[in-house]
C-alpha cells in the first residue's frame, strides 16, 4: 500500500514539475517539413502557374509561396512532406505540420482584414508560418527529374536541407543521387528508400544545432532606428553620465545576451543594427522558447524606465525585431 501511495506520489510530482518547466525536457529540436522555394520555381515554370512571387509592398521585397494550390496541384509533395515528417517523428523529433501553421496563418490574415489591421508587409508567408510555429528547424524537400522532359526510364534526384528556423542559416544537408522511376508516382516510395539511407546524418547535425543553441542561445538579428520625430540621433547624450545612445544600446545589447555575444553594425546616424545575437534559449518569466520580440522588448521597457526614450517594437520573424525610437519623456 505504501510502495503505491509513494509511486503515485512520485508520479504526481513528475508531471507537475514537467507541467511547471516544459522547456526542461525536450533533447532533440522541434521541427517542420516544408518545399523549397527552388522547387516551388522550378514547379512554377512547369506548371505555368506562380507557387512563388516577390512582391514590391511600399518598396519592401516579401515573397509570397502559395503552398495551398501546390499541395492542390501536386499532391504527391503534400505526401511526401508528411512522409518525411513521419520519419523523424520516429527518431523522437517533435513535428509541427506544415498544414497546420499555414491554416492558423491564413485565419489569422483573414481576422486581421476583417478588423481592418495594417498587414505585416515585412514577413513573407515563410516567415509568418515559422513564427506561428515557433520550431527550431525548418527541413526544405527539393527534387528534380535527369532529364527533365517527360520520358518512362528519367531519374530523380533528391535534396533535403535542414536550416535554423530562427536565422535561415543551414544546419546539414542530405543528398539522395539518382533513381530510376517510371512516374511522378513513385516520389514518395523513393523518397523514402533513400532517406533512411541518410536520416541519420541528418539526425545528427540537427541534434548537434539544438544541443549548440541549448547551451548558447539562439541567434537573432535586431535592428535599431530612431524617427524623424524623434529630433536626435545616435549621439544624444542621456543620463548623469552623459553616454550616447548608442553606447547605451550596445551596453544593454552585451550585457543581456548570453556570454554577451553579439556583433554590432553601426551605429549610423539614425540606425543601429545587432548581429548574431545570441539570447537565452528560454524566457525566465515563462520557460518557453524566447524568440527576437521577447528579447527586444526588454530593451523597449530598460529605456523609457532608465532615461525616459520613448520607442515601439514589432516582429519582423522569428528571429529578428525592431525598435524604432520616437521621442524621450518631457
Amino acid at each position: 500500500m505504501k510502495k503505491n501511495l509513494l509511486l503515485a506520489i512520485l508520479v504526481l510530482f513528475v508531471a507537475v514539475n514537467y507541467a511547471q518547466n516544459p522547456g526542461a525536457t525536450p533533447t532533440q529540436p522541434s521541427f517542420m517539413v516544408i518545399p523549397s522555394d527552388a522547387l516551388l520555381e522550378k514547379l512554377s515554370e512547369k506548371d505555368n502557374y506562380e507557387y512563388i512571387k516577390q512582391i514590391d509592398n511600399q518598396g519592401v521585397k516579401v515573397i509570397i509561396q502559395d503552398y495551398q494550390t501546390l499541395f492542390i496541384k501536386h499532391p504527391e509533395i503534400k505526401q511526401a512532406i508528411a512522409m518525411i515528417g513521419e520519419l523523424f517523428e520516429q527518431e523522437g523529433f517533435n513535428e509541427t505540420p506544415l498544414e497546420t501553421a499555414l491554416k492558423r496563418v491564413q485565419q489569422k490574415q483573414t481576422v486581421d482584414k476583417a478588423g481592418f489591421k495594417g498587414s505585416d508587409i515585412e514577413k513573407s508567408l515563410l516567415q509568418e508560418i515559422l513564427q506561428y510555429a515557433k520550431a527550431d528547424i525548418y527541413i526544405e524537400l527539393t527534387y528534380w527529374f535527369v532529364p527533365e522532359i517527360q520520358l518512362p526510364d528519367r531519374q530523380i534526384n533528391f535534396m533535403l536541407e535542414a536550416k535554423d528556423a530562427y536565422t535561415g542559416k543551414r544546419v546539414g544537408t542530405a543528398s539522395m543521387g539518382e533513381s530510376e522511376v517510371t512516374s511522378e508516382i513513385n516520389i514518395v516510395k523513393i523518397l523514402k528508400s533513400s532517406i533512411l539511407d541518410q536520416i541519420d546524418f541528418l539526425k545528427s547535425a540537427m541534434n548537434n544545432k539544438f544541443a549548440d543553441l541549448r547551451e548558447n542561445g539562439r541567434e537573432i538579428y535586431i535592428n535599431v532606428q530612431i524617427s524623424e520625430e524623434a529630433g536626435f540621433d545616435m549621439d544624444e547624450m542621456f543620463g548623469e553620465v552623459y553616454n550616447t545612445l548608442a553606447d547605451i544600446l550596445t551596453e544593454w545589447t552585451r550585457t543581456n545576451s548570453v556570454a554577451g555575444n553579439v556583433s554590432p553594425d553601426g551605429p549610423y546616424d539614425y540606425e543601429f543594427n545587432f548581429n548574431d545575437v545570441r539570447i537565452p534559449f528560454y524566457n525566465s518569466k515563462n520557460n518557453l522558447p524566447m524568440n527576437a520580440y521577447d528579447f527586444i522588448k526588454g530593451l523597449r521597457v530598460f529605456l523609457i524606465k532608465n532615461y525616459g526614450i520613448i520607442s515601439s517594437t514589432r516582429s519582423t520573424g522569428l528571429g529578428s525585431a525592431r525598435l524604432i525610437i520616437t521621442g524621450k519623456k518631457n
